[in-house]
């Protein structure tokens, strides 16, 4: 309103001295009219020069306006998701889309192609590095931190330079590119990882949309997240034991429904299809990762039936002061010990999210995973047909002050059974608990601080440790920081 009263005002004021400049060119008055004809061209310049002028203020001040107003819708939008998403500030990943509106007038750049406005909208980096110290040799520390981004072991590591792109055509399209390039501690060398670079649609009808391209599975809270986006410092056991170290994510689509608002209640529904093969794939066609001692065979895709499939159903409500998020989510496919071999994974998550006072913020994380893999029988390996069956779930709270300050506690268990020759002494299906409490510090907006200590029991240690200890203790500390210019056309997922 202030933007449309301004403009109007400002238009007025222009109209006017038109006016005004017709007037006294068609009826001069007496000493215009004996004027020599040089001084009135230069009257009529330095008139015209004047509007001008007034015009170029008049455009400056429209845009600061606009500004001023996107601003104002931004920090609306901010307070409506519950203040704060995760240590870096960052919005979650896949969801409820942002404005395109928004996104259109803040954009880097823009060029129209066909009649349609093409976007980008965000260009930016995101650096995360950590170090510390771990009682274990390296040779046992990196299987108790065994997430792709995870500190491995005492010294420093760069977990990844982060680098993402957004755009976006007109308000029917956008897109994301992301592309990951870390350091191996142990090795030194660098790896490049293509995290996601996918297509969305923004103006199908009825809340529905869809995403296609290579993509993080969106199973629960914690896999759809990039590195930036974490809380704590490294991976939760029960993530690396289902979906390896990298996460879940690989080429494929899915259709999302957002219902409409039903008082304090509104969800999503999503059905997707992804290829069951590649690193990134660990409990289905990943012949690299080893799963108990049994042989696993390379998987051919040769129909449908053979992907891997998901569904999910995330609810959110808001009290207010008190937002709630609770989800349901499940992934089935094939996996790689034999033909007719298939894994089911299923999980549940809740978070909470209340506005203490003021300045004060509490956060509570709990996602819990179940999976069923069925190893086929290994006449090779000397194995009979068996269901390993794991499960696990981690627990975190954060309190935070003033969006600058916070500390918290996370506390994980995995375990599981079948195959129990190989169980006890395998870091990747003993039983596992940790603790890990944190404290951060927000430095600048985008930038944060944080010292992690993780006391591991772990049965493995027991086989592999000479002083018969199963327990482990590490500090780690983090640092972060993202450079980025535009607008983030990312989602909540």
């Amino acid at each position: 309103m202030l933007y449309h009263n301004i403009k109007k005002k400002v238009w007025g004021y222009v109209a006017a001295s038109c006016t005004a400049l017709m007037l006294v060119t068609l009826y001069p008055s007496d000493g215009f009219a004996q004027a020599s004809m040089e001084q009135r061209m230069q009257l009529l310049e330095a008139t015209l020069k004047d509007l001008l002028d007034r015009d170029v203020a008049k455009d400056k001040e429209i845009a600061r306006l606009k500004r001023a107003l996107g601003n104002k819708r931004g920090v609306k939008k901010k307070a409506g998701q519950s203040g704060h998403s995760d240590h870096g500030g960052h919005s979650d990943h896949h969801g409820s889309h942002s404005d395109p509106h928004d996104s259109h007038d803040e954009a880097l750049a823009s060029t129209v192609i066909q009649g349609r406005k093409v976007a980008l909208d965000y260009l930016g980096l995101s650096v995360n590095m950590a170090g510390g110290y771990s009682s274990e040799p390296s040779a046992v520390s990196q299987n108790l931190t065994a997430g792709g981004h995870d500190p491995k072991a005492s010294g420093f590591r760069l977990q990844a330079a982060d680098f993402a792109m957004m755009g976006s055509v007109e308000r029917a399209f956008d897109a994301e590119l992301h592309i990951a390039f870390h350091i191996n501690q142990l090795t030194g060398a660098t790896v490049v990882d293509l995290e996601e670079a996918f297509m969305r649609t923004n103006s199908l009808p009825y809340g529905f949309d869809i995403e296609a391209g290579h993509m993080f599975t969106e199973f629960g809270v914690h896999n759809p997240k990039h590195l930036h986006d974490w809380e704590w410092i490294d991976q939760p056991v029960v993530m690396s034991r289902m979906f390896g170290p990298d996460g879940m994510r690989q080429t494929g689509m899915r259709v999302g429904w957002e219902t409409p608002k039903v008082g304090l209640w509104k969800a999503h529904f999503h059905v997707g299809a992804q290829n069951p093969t590649g690193e990134t794939m660990k409990s289905f066609l990943n012949n690299d990762e080893t799963l108990s001692d049994r042989t696993r065979n390379k998987g051919n895709v040769n129909g449908l039936d053979d992907l891997v499939y998901l569904t999910r159903w995330d609810n959110r409500f808001d009290f207010g002061k008190t937002k709630i998020r609770a989800g349901f989510s499940g992934v089935y496919g094939p996996n790689a010990t034999g033909q007719s071999a298939n894994t089911q994974i299923y999980g549940m998550d809740l978070t909470v999210k209340h506005a203490l006072a003021k300045k004060w913020d509490l956060r509570w994380t709990n996602e819990l995973m179940y999976r069923r893999f069925q190893a086929a029988f290994d006449e090779a390996g000397g194995f009979e047909a068996d269901n390993l069956i794991d499960h696990g779930f981690y627990t975190q709270v954060a309190l935070e002050f003033n969006n600058t300050y916070w500390a918290g506690l996370r506390y994980e268990r995995a375990t599981g059974s079948g195959d129990e020759d190989t169980r006890d002494s395998n870091s990747d299906l003993d039983q596992r608990q940790r603790y890990s409490p944190i404290v951060g510090w927000r430095f600048a907006p985008n930038g944060n601080l944080r010292l992690q200590y993780n006391y591991d029991k772990a049965d493995h240690l027991n086989e592999v440790d000479t002083k018969d200890d199963p327990s482990a203790h590490a500090f780690w500390f983090g640092l972060d920081w993202t450079f980025g210019a535009g607008s983030k056309g990312h989602h909540d997922h």
